[in-house]
């Protein structure tokens, strides 16, 4: 009796296991969000946080941006953009490229905006 229920058990536990492997298997495959290709609109005089929010708003992911005093002024430095059509990794780096004051990072599912100087404290 005790064989015949280790061999049952061992039987369904070999069962699942495709079961298992495949769900672990699909989880892998998930699309990357960064390959995901988005249109990027042609910008003129626009400030680096607008263009990176336009880029997460072509893109439908959550984001944020992190602005110390030192970034933003009245008389910020505007950048302009031709139109895109690319992956949404190379749309943050070619924001990233124009403004060297801020770098980009993916956190939790959300892509934020962070001055490379550090965060400032609350």
């Amino acid at each position: 009796m005790n064989s015949h229920f280790r061999t049952t058990l061992l039987l369904w536990a070999i069962a699942g296991m495709p079961t298992v492997i495949l769900n672990k298997s699909l989880q892998n495959d998930a699309p990357d969000p960064l390959s995901k290709m988005v249109q990027v609109r042609e910008s003129q005089d626009s400030s680096s946080s607008a263009l990176f929010t336009n880029t997460l708003s072509s893109a439908h992911l959550p984001g944020g941006v992190v602005a110390v005093p030192d970034c933003v002024s009245a008389d910020e430095t505007k950048f302009s953009m031709p139109a895109l059509a690319t992956s949404l990794k190379d749309a943050l780096n070619s924001i990233t490229a124009l403004d060297k004051r801020y770098r980009w990072e993916m956190q939790r599912g959300a892509v934020n905006l962070l001055p490379v100087t550090g965060e400032p404290d609350f």
